[in-house]
């Protein structure tokens, strides 16, 4: 009989602490919505004095240490719950993330592994072990990740996205289209989703298409300029170019000062003194890891070589070491050519990235990102014996004050040597009767009168060496026609 009397006493003194660990908690709880993480730990601590096997109690302190940053004391209390319930994926969460701070990534992985196990629709877990592979560079085991939580949760978008960002990757463009058409039948009104399906027809060269999608990607987002341009970029690669006009002046409604004005204005047949300074920038920072490449398979460019060639047979480089101006020095393709005759060689240009490639040569002893205008009345009187300038008056309709400059900065018999097109090759008497110095072709480059460039010479007190006449590219597979000019002070 008294054997029953303790054991009823013993029983009820459990339950009654059970109760009070319960209101402890309770309270606790309220603490952490109010973000007062020191009181709900005390308080759960409280809790688990009266009932040490609480097993909400030991979730909720160690989630709460979690939050606190004492993760060591957080992982013990919710090691301590996964020893009661091995099968609670959010346990088993947690300490995933515990072992992830921990830098313990192999752990990581088996907890979250764990917890999809105990919930195959668990997001969350999906989200950081997929995490994990990408920061460990594993593609396989993070596209297989995506795999799995595609099947188990095939409306959630982030999983569809990132398994189409990995087929675009592989330029596997069907399947990133049928992953996001996929999307799209979950969320029709996303215009991200129609440019990322518009993005990817354009790689399969399947550019009609993309016009529908960008089209109702600007309906969804009016406002947005960059979705404006890529429609308009469209039509440039049709050569519709009257087309791109439309969305290009969308554009300009957005963003009044954006550089796309300079387009719209080759586009329409208007000539402007100059472009933009943001659109040459623009042009050549997105330009500079293929320009080289690009220029001389594509575009048959050798003007570099062609104008020191045409230095030579004027001067004797041999004689003495040169101190070179190279204006719109880009990827220093010039530079590397007139480069084992220079004493000191300076380049300018708009594009930083440019300046990068430039710079990795260790040929140019400054560079400086600035107009060119602006960079040479900073320069000291009589400061070079060369001045060039390849493929880079084609940005430059009046030419007078950098002229100017130019001969301001040579040395007694210095030389000048540029390049241009030639507008006297376009075979269109209207334009050099309409615009005698230069025009802007639909290329959104100029052209320059040969009159034009004697007049400067002429005029700025250079003589004229030569001013040779040459194909100096190939565009859309026609041949541009030019001058190779050599000017002596």
């Amino acid at each position: 009989m008294f054997a029953k009397i303790k054991k009823f006493f013993s029983n009820n003194t459990r339950s009654k602490n059970h109760d009070l660990a319960l209101d402890l908690k309770k309270k606790g709880d309220l603490c952490v919505r109010e973000e007062r993480l020191e009181q709900a730990i005390e308080y759960y601590r409280q809790a688990l004095s009266l009932s040490p096997q609480f097993y909400e109690g030991l979730i909720a302190i160690g989630f709460a240490l979690h939050e606190k940053g004492s993760i060591d004391d957080a992982a013990q209390y919710l090691h301590q719950a996964l020893s009661i319930s091995p099968e609670n994926a959010d346990v088993q969460f947690m300490l995933g993330n515990i072992a992830k701070k921990q830098g313990d990534s192999q752990r990581a992985i088996e907890h979250y592994r764990h917890a999809i196990k105990s919930d195959p629709e668990f997001g969350f877990a999906y989200r950081a072990l997929f995490g994990i592979f990408q920061e460990q560079g594993d593609a396989q085991h993070a596209k297989e990740i995506l795999d799995k939580a595609m099947l188990a949760l095939p409306t959630d978008e982030y999983f569809i996205f990132e398994r189409a960002d990995f087929y675009f990757a592989a330029k596997d463009y069907q399947n990133t289209i049928r992953l996001f058409q996929k999307m799209l039948q979950l969320s029709p009104n996303d215009a991200a989703i129609h440019v990322n399906i518009a993005v990817s027809l354009m790689s399969l060269d399947q550019n009609e298409a993309a016009i529908h999608h960008f089209q109702q990607a600007a309906k969804l987002e009016p406002d947005n300029a960059d979705i404006h341009q890529n429609l308009g970029n469209v039509y440039v690669k049709l050569n519709r170019k009257h087309e791109a006009i439309a969305p290009y002046k969308e554009v300009l409604r957005i963003d009044p000062n954006h550089p796309v004005q300079h387009i719209i204005a080759a586009f329409s047949g208007d000539t402007t003194s100059t472009a933009p300074a943001g659109y040459i920038a623009n042009l050549f920072d997105g330009y500079a890891e293929k320009f080289d490449s690009h220029l001389v398979k594509d575009l048959q460019y050798n003007t570099p070589a062609r104008l020191l060639s045409i230095i030579q047979s004027h001067a004797n480089l041999s004689e003495h070491k040169l101190d070179v101006l190279d204006l719109g020095c880009g990827t220093g393709l010039f530079g590397k050519v007139i480069s084992p005759f220079v004493g000191q060689m300076v380049g300018v240009d708009l594009s930083a990235k440019m300046l990068e490639k430039a710079a990795s040569l260790n040929i140019y002893h400054r560079l400086e990102c600035k107009d060119l205008l602006a960079m040479m009345r900073n320069e000291p009187d009589a400061s070079y014996d060369l001045i060039s300038a390849t493929d880079v008056f084609i940005y430059i309709g009046v030419l007078d004050d950098l002229v100017i400059e130019a001969k301001r900065l040579l040395r007694h018999n210095g030389i000048f040597a540029f390049s241009t097109e030639s507008l006297d090759a376009l075979s269109q008497p209207e334009l050099l009767a309409a615009t005698p110095n230069f025009v802007l072709n639909d290329t959104a480059r100029y052209a320059h009168a040969l009159s034009y460039l004697n007049s400067l010479a002429r005029d700025s007190g250079f003589s004229v060496l030569e001013n040779k006449e040459e194909v100096i590219r190939v565009d859309e597979g026609k041949p541009v026609i030019g001058y190779l000019s050599l000017w002596h002070c």
